[in-house]
């Protein structure tokens, strides 16, 4: 099941791990119990990943010359250096 991020606009943002088909719907905060809405990300979620390390991966790629939507890889994934 995919982790998909939140904002709640009193407790900030949050992951939730979800089903796919739920994956446009509001979640509850975990903190307070509102609605929160989807926030879309650049950085693919692995689950246990937290949205602080994902949006530093994602400034870094940046700053690297990359989008900041997947890592750059230098010789196609065929090897250890990627």
């Amino acid at each position: 099941m995919p982790t998909y991020d939140y904002a709640c606009a009193n407790c900030g943002e949050f992951a939730a791990l979800r089903p796919m088909s739920q994956r446009h719907e509001p979640a509850d905060c975990p903190g307070c119990g509102q609605a929160a809405a989807r926030v879309i990300g650049g950085v693919p979620a692995l689950a246990g990943t937290a949205a602080s390390t994902r949006r530093m991966m994602a400034a870094t790629e940046r700053a690297n010359g990359g989008s900041g939507s997947y890592p750059r890889m230098r010789c196609g994934g065929a090897c250890s250096c990627c």
